[in-house]
């Protein structure tokens, strides 16, 4: 599904062999010692809430053609305490907080769940959130399902915008999902994957360097 064995299939590796293959893909794409079998550090990992795009080569050099780009909010969440006017709030937020590296996205965003029509079923709770149709956990709290609403959101305006995922576990574009943060921001990978397709932005459109964070108090 993520795409550490998609690529195995067809060839004369067996089951195990295939299994282990792609353990040895995730341990090293993760930064985790290589041992190809599901020892405690790798389930940790794969048990952790993550993104639905694969992580191998999923979007390649995709990008738009255009610069004027509009998004709109096709749908809300029905069982989750998020009002319109917030969820509206966030997700503006998310696409300014690429403004030093490229300004918006020609996206439609949708809140739901189980199957959703792209062949890839939401799990549900901590499990997997989006795969560029977005949904999330309910919240505890009000002020920190928006921002988790934030996190999730950068995440996938990255991918609408052609980026896979990185490495760096310090990125957003990181597969796996920081469990909240306070202060969001973009990281150096995020930002030079960006500019290397779409070229850095004009000093003339950002309006300050804070658009590249955002703080909630709890």
């Amino acid at each position: 599904k993520y795409g550490y064995i998609n690529d195995l299939i067809g060839t004369v590796e067996t089951g195990a062999s295939k299994i282990k293959s792609g353990l040895l893909r995730f341990q090293e794409y993760n930064g985790l010692d290589q041992t190809g079998v599901l020892d405690d550090a790798t389930r940790e990992l794969i048990n952790q809430p993550r993104c639905g795009v694969s992580d191998i080569d999923p979007q390649k050099e995709n990008k738009w053609n255009r610069k004027l780009l509009t998004y709109a909010i096709g749908s809300l969440p029905e069982e989750l305490s998020f009002d319109a006017r917030g969820v509206e709030t966030q997700i503006t937020q998310a696409f300014r907080n690429g403004a030093d590296s490229y300004r918006g996205a020609d996206i439609q965003i949708d809140f739901m769940k189980g199957r959703h029509g792209d062949g890839n079923a939401f799990d549900g709770p901590s499990g997997v959130w989006l795969t560029q149709t977005w949904a999330l956990t309910r919240p505890r709290r009000p002020m920190r399902s928006y921002t988790q609403l934030y996190q999730v959101a950068v995440h996938e305006i990255g991918h609408s915008l052609g980026l896979g995922h990185s490495r760096d576990k310090s990125a957003i574009m990181a597969p796996m999902y920081k469990s909240w943060i306070s202060s969001l921001r973009l990281g150096q990978d995020d930002i030079l994957e960006v500019q290397r397709r779409y070229g850095p932005a004009k000093e003339s459109e950002i309006d300050s360097q804070s658009k590249n964070e955002v703080k909630y108090d709890e």
